[in-house]
């Protein structure tokens, strides 16, 4: 069982945000932020990876292996990065957002978390779902 964070909003209904890596936000960095509505984190992980990527293409026509490497490694960290902190950046939006925690639960899926909450709190939750 994973743990989530469930939130609610009054007009946006409820929403869930596991602990841990984000594996999502690893495989489709950007893509994952702006699925998720986070547009100036979505921005920013594509600025970063646009420069990288062009600073590896000047390093790879000089010929210089070892910048390139060190870009490329780079980039790999980024990724990593982007997954550890990825259920972080999404919370605090979330709440950025007017999104406030009501609970925390253990559940399977994000689905499966929303029911488990939403059961929990009877009538408030059919309001906002």
């Amino acid at each position: 069982m994973k743990r989530f964070d469930v939130y609610v909003h009054t007009s946006h209904g409820l929403q869930a945000v596991k602990h841990g890596f984000s594996w999502p936000a690893l495989f489709f960095t950007f893509l994952w932020a702006f699925f998720k509505q986070m547009w100036g984190v979505g921005f920013a992980i594509l600025g970063v990876f646009l420069t990288l990527s062009f600073l590896e293409a000047l390093f790879s026509q000089g010929g210089q292996v070892l910048g390139s490497f060190l870009i490329f490694t780079t980039q790999l960290a980024a990724f990593v990065i982007i997954g550890w902190k990825g259920n972080d950046w999404r919370r605090r939006h979330l709440e950025g957002r007017g999104f406030e925690k009501f609970t925390q639960v253990h559940a399977e899926t994000p689905d499966q978390a929303i029911d488990v909450a939403a059961q929990g709190v009877g009538e408030r939750a059919e309001n906002v779902r």
